[in-house]
């Protein structure tokens, strides 16, 4: 296994690091690239959403990785087909709580949703390694 210190994976690092970092981010994060410590930031998103009367949560999977598992009641709209937005959820105030898999599609809509004029966007991050419940 080869580890990079930089984006460009110019700057290779000795084995020995490159092992241990691979297990502690297998470990904290759910795996080496995710974006969020495992579970903790869905988690707490979940909970907030449900005090927040109108909160909507948005999967921008797949459909086949939604039909997989995904969180009650979430909308399903893949990152590829954001531009859709407008038609699914018209209400540009209306609190939207975004996932993914491992975080890094999450990240991208809730930002190209703001561009978009969306106020109230919270972008959860990954459900990857999380126990939170799923229905199918």
């Amino acid at each position: 296994m080869e580890v990079y210190l930089d984006n460009s994976a110019t700057t290779m690092c000795y084995p020995e690091v490159g092992e241990l970092v691979y297990h502690i981010m297998c470990r904290d994060y759910g795996n080496p690239s995710a974006m969020y410590r495992k579970g903790m930031e869905a988690e707490r998103y979940i909970k907030e959403a449900k005090e927040k009367e109108g909160s909507i949560f948005l999967d921008v999977r797949t459909p086949e990785e939604y039909d997989e598992g995904h969180l009650e009641n979430s909308l399903n709209l893949p990152l590829h087909e954001l531009k859709k937005i407008d038609a699914l959820i018209p209400d540009k105030d209306a609190h939207v709580y975004i996932y993914c898999l491992s975080g890094a599609r999450s990240k991208r809509s809730a930002a190209l949703m703001g561009h978009m004029g969306y106020t109230h966007v919270t972008d959860m991050g990954g459900i990857m390694g999380t126990d939170v419940q799923l229905v199918h």
